[in-house]
């Protein structure tokens, strides 16, 4: 039963790693938008690292605002999935 669980949690996983990639790049495999890839990727990597910063700075009175890095990594997203370019 065990065996079964993990080749299901495995599809899922691959499933939805080919999911995002068909996201970004499309079907034919060119990149949608460069541009607007980059920044989304820069803005999750930033929205990511101010909450680090914040839980790993050893002073306990500062804690990541989990409503703006949740709105800044959404908003990442929407970046990285748009389909603006025209090609």
């Amino acid at each position: 039963m065990m065996g079964l669980v993990q080749k299901w949690k495995r599809a899922l996983l691959e499933r939805a790693i080919e999911n995002a990639v068909v996201a970004v790049f499309g079907k034919d495999g060119a990149l949608k938008n460069y541009k607007t890839t980059t920044v989304g990727i820069l803005g999750v990597i930033a929205a990511l690292a101010a909450a680090g910063k914040a839980l790993l700075d050893n002073d306990p009175s500062t804690v990541p605002d989990w409503a703006v890095l949740f709105a800044l990594i959404t908003a990442s997203v929407g970046n990285i999935v748009s389909r603006d370019a025209k090609s």
